[in-house]
């Protein structure tokens, strides 16, 4: 189990550019074509922003 987690752990850690890499390796050596789901999901916390930024924004409901 702990392979797994190490493996999931370096997923998180790609960046945009990786995640595409990885897609493209994936698809060319063993005919894998990830879903666009999954690829946005890897690359959502290295892609910056995410949901802290939109934690951050202001409401108009004051009271």
């Amino acid at each position: 189990m702990a392979d797994v987690k190490s493996l999931g752990d370096q997923l998180v850690e790609l960046t945009v550019k990786e995640v595409n890499e990885l897609a493209s390796y994936l698809k060319e050596t063993y005919g894998i074509e990830p879903a666009a789901a999954a690829v946005a999901v890897a690359a959502g916390p290295a892609a910056g922003g995410g949901a802290g930024a939109a934690a951050e924004k202001p409401t108009s409901m004051l009271y």
